[in-house]
């Protein structure tokens, strides 16, 4: 490897500071080997120090760097600016007016990596401490109109005007007498002394301000922090005093829309305006057009009553042939229109006193629902329709073609387990669960033992009539597509079949019955552990080659695998022993399950 030198003879360095550039220091300098060659198209490593107080001195600021040199050898580089690794200190936060010198420590790895070398340590001479020139105060001779000296300059003008000389006393102000500024005294007309107290009986006012300006004409203003204190106070101390009469009274000649009679404004979170009466109003609106009391709030509540026993809050138009509203929300954001909230009773109350009026009436323009209900109980309704006559509690009505009149759902947002539809009957009295009308004539009822007529006939799913019939060993290893056969050890109990051309065959384990009979009680939860057994229809039915290869229309019999059926031999059949009739083709391996047309004879 070349050696390296870099006598400090060698390099070039320049330091500079400007405006532009901010707390950073300029650094050039020219690389070169032993023989004195440049080494031109170089990557190298270097590291900068900034040692204060001597050559040896700590270290107030480090970085590294890699950098190329161009083809003369050189290397330009700006101390402190973005692109160094492992920096220590800044070079904002030296204090370069200390006094105390500062030393450039220069270490070079040629090779780019990590193995730096010294090449030296030299002085840093003024051109870095122009950073302490853009902190230093101003000094020389002070301008505008100042006088003297800075630092410590003395005023010597006002807007330009000079200042007189004449020391001035107490109560004196300053005043201008066309050359320059002096003091002078308040003339004594001016003088109005506090408090101050005068009784007069006149029709125009004892006291009238005009200010043709921007400014008030009168402005009251109080500094005290005591409960109950105004900066201005206007009484009425006749006992007895005529209508209309007001202790404060703001009047606006304007005619537009701009301007208030009073304005009342609160800082903080207190009251802009305050009315208070023992019976009275505390605070009356009246406008023949406009709006009568106006509050709006861009944060908080535009208006708010309140009562300790009495109605918060009560609008009444009195006029009986008015369409207008008593009340009137209207919100243009996200929120609600009204919110009504109630600890102990209703949320909202509506009353209605005529019969094409409604006590609540909703309407949603945008295709939503109109009224809505939510509760979180498990034994209140979200709405309930209360009819004290003999019409209905609820009615749902729909005036759309292919509409719903009412739309029952459960098992909404993740919900399980629940019922669409509950009819209750009360009571002990006869009557019926449901009713379901055509025009005005019904066409299907259920009464109240939960018998259902039906005038035009029924369709259902389905292929099979099935019963439900407890069965012997374990529930669980029976299955849809059994053979099932009448048990000889128990009443009324099924088993799998188990002997070729059983007379004792019954049915097959339906897999989906129309029509579902029990002796039990339809609605317990016992019937869960009973089999539905198929005793009329078509029904997937476990069948194998026992009795030979099965064809469409072969009568089929029990075999002697348990729950499985097989081709019948006419020659030998029974009555009583036919379980129905094949309706697929069966000719494969082991177990099949085909259609079979049940019907047992």
């Amino acid at each position: 490897m070349k050696r390296l030198i870099l006598p400090i003879l060698c390099m070039m360095l320049t330091v500079s500071l400007s405006a532009q550039v901010g707390d950073q220091i300029n650094y050039q300098a020219v690389v070169r080997n032993m023989n004195g060659d440049p080494l031109r198209d170089q990557t190298i490593t270097i590291r900068l120090s900034i040692r204060e107080g001597a050559p040896e001195g700590p270290i107030v600021f480090q970085e590294t760097r890699k950098v190329t040199t161009n083809r003369f050898g050189m290397v330009n580089i700006a101390i402190g600016s973005e692109g160094a690794t492992n920096v220590t200190g800044t070079l904002s936060a030296i204090n370069w007016s200390n006094g105390m010198a500062r030393y450039l420590q220069v270490e070079i790895d040629p090779g780019g990596g990590n193995k730096l070398s010294d090449m030296g340590t030299g002085r840093l001479q003024s051109v870095p401490y122009a950073m302490y020139a853009g902190k230093a105060n101003p000094t020389g001779v002070a301008g505008g109109d100042l006088a003297g000296y800075y630092p410590n300059p003395a005023i010597s003008k006002l807007k330009g005007v000079a200042l007189s000389d004449i020391q001035p006393v107490a109560g004196q102000v300053l005043k201008y007498d066309g050359t320059q500024w002096k003091p002078g005294d308040i003339p004594a007309s001016n003088s109005f002394s506090l408090p101050f107290s005068s009784v007069n009986n006149t029709t125009p006012g004892l006291l009238t301000l005009t200010n043709n300006g921007s400014g008030e004409a009168f402005l009251g203003v109080n500094a005290s922090v005591q409960p109950n204190v105004s900066a201005i106070t206007g009484s009425i101390t006749a006992t007895n005093a005529g209508a209309m009469s007001a202790g404060i009274k703001g009047i606006h000649n304007g005619s537009g829309a701009e301007g208030m009679g009073i304005w009342g404004q609160h800082a903080g979170s207190g009251v802009g305006v305050y009315g208070s009466s023992p019976k009275g109003f505390g605070l009356k609106g009246e406008s023949t057009e406009g709006n009568g009391v106006y509050g709006g709030s861009s944060t908080g509540v535009g208006v708010l009553g309140t009562s300790t026993e009495g109605t918060a809050g009560l609008f009444d138009i009195s006029n009986p042939n008015s369409y207008n509203d008593a009340l009137f929300a209207s919100n243009s954001g996200y929120g609600n229109g009204i919110t009504a909230v109630a600890i102990m009773g209703n949320g909202v109350f509506g009353i209605a006193n005529d019969m094409g009026g409604a006590g609540v009436f909703g309407v949603n323009n945008a295709g939503g629902e109109a009224v809505v209900g939510r509760g979180f109980s498990n034994s209140a309704a979200a709405i309930t329709g209360r009819n004290d006559g003999s019409y209905a509690g609820v009615r749902g009505a729909n005036a759309a073609n292919s509409g719903t009149g009412v739309l029952a759902q459960a098992n909404v947002d993740g919900a399980s387990n629940g019922n669409a539809l509950v009819a209750s009957l009360e009571g002990p009295a006869a009557g019926n669960t449901a009713v379901f009308q055509a025009n005005g004539a019904n066409v299907a009822r259920i009464d109240h033992t939960g018998k259902g007529f039906f005038n035009g006939g029924t369709q259902i799913g389905g292929a099979d009539v099935a019963e439900l019939f407890e069965v012997s060993g374990v529930r669980s290893s029976y299955e849809p597509g059994d053979v099932l056969v009448i048990s000889k050890n128990s009443d009324r109990k099924m088993e799998k079949s188990s002997k070729p051309y059983s007379l004792l065959v019954a049915g097959v384990y339906a897999t989906k019955p129309g029509v579902m009979l029990t002796e039990q009680n339809a609605e317990q939860d016992k019937l869960q552990y009973m089999v539905p057994m198929g005793v009329i229809g078509v029904i997937p039915t476990k069948v194998c080659l026992e009795g030979g290869p099965i064809e469409r229309g072969d009568l089929l019999v029990t075999s002697s695998t348990p729950g499985v059926a097989m081709k019948a031999d006419i020659r030998k059949l029974k009555p009583g022993q036919s379980l129905g009739k094949a309706l697929q083709e069966f000719n494969g391996k082991g177990t099949g399950l085909i259609n079979v047309l049940v019907s047992i004879k």
